[in-house]
């Protein structure tokens, strides 16, 4: 029986907003939210985005993303920040922080908004 693609409570029905990529802080207001039957809606520095989850932690991946398109200052920070969402090959949690490993040695790391706040 194939196993179901929904990440672990620890990480679902939260928001966690990114703090940075590749070890870079990512000065933007992005965010995702990952659901408990897999969808995962979000903010890139420009636009909206969604996608589903192809596998649970921590072996998480993404499916196709969809995006909205409008323009902004950000755009150079969309482009890489939604293409590392593409190359993520595993993920973990320690605390309130999201780590999504991509598979060129890179990180995204997220920090969980609290409750009530953001998202």
């Amino acid at each position: 029986m194939p196993e179901d693609p929904v990440a672990p409570d620890r990480v679902t029905g939260g928001v966690w907003a990114v703090e940075s990529l590749d070890g870079v802080a990512l000065d933007a207001q992005a965010w995702i939210k990952i659901g408990s039957d897999g969808t995962v809606t979000g903010q890139a520095p420009c636009n909206r985005f969604s996608t589903t989850q192809t596998a649970p932690l921590p072996d998480i991946g993404f499916g196709p993303i969809l995006a909205t398109r409008m323009a902004c200052p950000d755009l150079d920070r969309e482009t890489a920040f939604l293409a590392a969402l593409r190359q993520v090959t595993s993920g973990a949690v320690s605390g309130d922080v999201l780590t999504l490993f991509i598979a060129q040695d890179g990180a995204l790391v997220f920090n969980r908004v609290p409750e009530g706040a953001g998202g």
